[in-house]
């Protein structure tokens, strides 16, 4: 390939590349234009919040405004009817806790490899004993699907085709079952 040949597709790319770069210096300013615009909006929208936050706040405690203009709120009182007992279980009730299962679904063992002080291997060191903590949970729920297929079958005596009927209630192509 001659060096003018060289020269014309390189002078070709480098003019693709600055009309690329002309249409994204455009889009640039466009965008940047759009945020300034943006950005004055969500300037005025924030100040008119606080104002309306600020009206709705006040009411006769706080403001010169009078109790005629609280409208219809009503006060929350406890309906909680005061005792001379202190809060909690009381003195001789039987607590209930939740108690050891002798036969987990799952047992996950965490290993100790090496002292906590000196950092020497306790990895080939025979286990004491184990602290045991379960914990009680409910297994997650999965999505069964279940694709019923209904077969098509030729009859070799009079060439009529047969099809399988699916069971009452399927009738789409994927749909939800009953649960």
């Amino acid at each position: 390939m001659s060096e003018g040949k060289i020269i014309e597709i390189y002078n070709q790319g480098l003019t693709q590349v600055m009309s690329v770069i002309r249409e994204l210096t455009n889009e640039i300013k466009s965008l940047n234009s759009q945020v300034e615009t943006l950005s004055k909006d969500n300037k005025a929208l924030s100040n008119r919040v606080k104002s309306l936050e600020s009206q709705v706040n006040k009411n006769s405690n706080n403001s010169s405004k009078p109790p005629s203009s609280d409208g219809f709120k009503k006060k929350t009182k406890s309906l909680r009817v005061k005792t001379d007992k202190n809060p909690g279980g009381q003195e001789g009730h039987e607590g209930k806790t939740l108690e050891l299962n002798d036969n987990p679904d799952e047992i996950i063992i965490h290993t100790v490899d090496k002292c906590d002080i000196c950092g020497t291997s306790l990895q080939d060191v025979k286990s004491e004993r184990n602290i045991i903590r379960q914990v009680v949970d409910i297994p997650e729920i999965e999505v069964k699907v279940v694709e019923h297929r209904a077969e098509i079958k030729k009859c070799p005596k009079c060439r009529r085709k047969n099809t399988g009927k699916f069971p009452e209630g399927i009738t789409n192509t994927v749909q939800y079952g009953e649960r």
